[in-house]
């Protein structure tokens, strides 16, 4: 009875290990996507504070003239 007490729990830590290696690797690409969406949202932050262009005088004439 031990030995069969004894394969269970190593089938159960085996399955243990296999679930926190998977977990580890999908928090690892969702670190890796919210980096990259802060640099987007930090990009679209800077875009949308920045100075507006100056708008053209319609009476002005192109540089071309």
């Amino acid at each position: 009875m031990n030995e069969d007490r004894l394969m269970a729990l190593e089938i159960k830590a085996a399955y243990f290990e296999k679930t926190a290696a998977e977990l580890d690797q999908v928090v690892r690409e969702l670190s890796a996507e919210v980096t990259t969406l802060r640099r987007e949202v930090e990009n679209l932050r800077n875009r949308a504070t920045a100075p507006e262009p100056q708008a053209l005088d319609p009476n002005e004439r192109p540089p071309h003239y």
